[in-house]
């Protein structure tokens, strides 16, 4: 099964957003343990970047993280 991920609830689960953020994480556990296929919307990508770099001020988001 594919399910494509809406920006709110990708958002809901990274930022912990009540009432929806325990649904949100269990689908993105599903998709952890490959039980389903998770897609994002480019805009999804977008925004959520976008919203990184915002929080982070002068630090960009890729930045944020050691290279792996």
């Amino acid at each position: 099964m594919r399910i494509l991920f809406y920006t709110n609830v990708i958002l809901d689960a990274l930022l912990w957003r009540e009432p929806h953020a325990t649904s949100a994480a269990r689908l993105m556990t599903h998709v952890e343990r490959h039980r389903v296929t998770g897609l994002l919307g480019a805009t999804t990508v977008t925004t959520i970047h976008s919203l990184l770099r915002r929080g982070a001020g002068e630090q960009r988001p890729h930045d944020m993280w050691p290279a792996s």
